[in-house]
């Protein structure tokens, strides 16, 4: 009897993680590709995409995060992949192979160890010739805390590893406007699951203002001037749709 309870128990078990594999996979699908996000996105300046097309080397992304969407945002219009920090509990189900294989997440945990594996990959995908989005605020930041601090400092690391491998950084600016019909979804992943009603809501009400700006190429600039340029022009871009 006991060995018939431990194996319904351990089928029970096996199922539950099956389930909570789908729903992962489910919402992270959905915030990746969901067409509904862009109803009221509204792009402009597309047209300085075609500075990163037709390069042997791919370029590397960077906007600031506001919310749980922007990658999704950026990938519609320049497909790539997304350096993220994924909570321990998904990739314990979902692992980073299958994060980065099925939806090009390239997965970090704020380690030494993980840095270094960041930073190999970034080079490796630039070196075919793919793109890679990173937020360089190093973590998300609420829109309302956009009032208090529009853009919080550049984590430098990026800029150091772009400019000493001379690889061109093409920013993108996010303006969220304020609309208390949307919820974000900038707390946990379990908050998000039993509020799965609340994606789609979120989704239609999104609005949201991207630019694509200029291309910042490293080369002939010193590495403080390379660094201030690729915040200055993101703080100011946001700082025109604040006023």
């Amino acid at each position: 009897m006991d060995i018939l309870l431990k194996s319904i128990g351990d089928t029970v078990l096996n199922v539950t993680d099956f389930i909570l594999e789908l729903s992962l996979d489910s919402i992270i699908s959905r915030f990746i590709s969901s067409d509904r996000i862009f109803k009221n996105i509204k792009y402009t300046d597309l047209e300085k995409i075609s500075n990163i097309q037709n390069k042997q080397k791919g370029t590397i992304l960077i906007s600031n995060h506001s919310c749980n969407f922007d990658y999704a945002i950026v990938n519609k219009i320049i497909p790539c992949y997304c350096v993220a920090a994924i909570p321990e509990y998904i990739r314990n189900k979902i692992k980073d192979k299958k994060l980065f294989d099925m939806y090009k997440i390239i997965c970090y945990d704020y380690s030494k160890e993980s840095a270094e594996y960041v930073k190999d990959k970034i080079l490796e995908l630039i070196s075919e010739g793919k793109n890679v989005l990173v937020f360089p605020e190093g973590s998300l930041v609420r829109i309302k805390s956009r009032d208090e601090e529009l853009l919080k400092p550049f984590k430098k690391g990026l800029f150091r590893l772009a400019y000493d491998n001379n690889i061109c950084i093409l920013p993108i600016s996010q303006y969220h406007y304020h609309n208390d019909n949307i919820n974000y979804f900038d707390t946990h992943i379990p908050d998000m699951i039993l509020e799965i009603p609340l994606i789609d809501s979120s989704i239609d009400n999104l609005n949201v203002d991207v630019q694509v700006l200029n291309l910042i190429d490293p080369s002939e600039k010193d590495f403080e001037e390379f660094y201030s340029l690729c915040f200055k022009s993101v703080y100011e871009n946001l700082n025109n749709f604040k006023v």
